[in-house]
């Protein structure tokens, strides 16, 4: 498992949409400079797991790398299963879809990450009708991955009724 420490500050916003640049795959978004961040390595024997609580997952971006070592050099725990690796995450979340019986319209979507927060409030799921809410639930999402100061408020607290989206090329 490498824990590596969040940049502090916010993401750096190009001049403009044309002249920005996809980070390369598996890459970060372009960050504000300052000095190296902080990594830990911790080793995770076979059968092992690693729990992490809200604040560790608040200032720490972590991940369960590949090991690239060849075979002979690895413990034969390292071994198993052809170095097979699996990161489980459970997360309570809030938001609830139903069809009303009586609603011809499609699924209803409301809680915690809803625009509506009861049923009675419960709006239409949007599907790809509305890119500009894809694109900021993505920024959201992008956000709190790599912000420590994360204010969970101003980016979800108004809630999305988008699902299912697919991201643009």
């Amino acid at each position: 498992m490498t824990l590596r420490l969040k940049r502090e500050g916010k993401r750096k916003q190009p001049k403009d949409e044309a002249s920005a640049e996809a980070p390369p795959a598996g890459g970060e978004p372009t960050t504000t400079t300052g000095t190296p961040r902080q990594v830990q390595r911790i080793p995770l024997p076979h059968n092992s797991m690693f729990v992490m609580g809200p604040l560790t997952n608040m200032k720490w971006l972590h991940g369960i790398n590949h090991d690239n070592r060849p075979s002979s050099t690895k413990s034969a725990a390292e071994q198993y299963n052809q170095g097979a690796r699996i990161s489980l995450t459970f997360r309570h979340i809030g938001t609830f879809l139903s069809k009303d019986d009586d609603d011809d319209d499609g699924l209803r979507i409301w809680g915690q990450g809803a625009k509506g927060k009861t049923r009675e409030e419960a709006g239409l799921v949007q599907r790809d009708d509305d890119q500009r809410e894809v694109e900021r639930l993505i920024e959201a999402f992008g956000d709190e991955n790599q912000q420590s100061e994360f204010d969970w408020d101003e980016k979800y607290g108004g809630g999305f009724d988008v699902l299912h989206f697919v991201t643009k090329e």
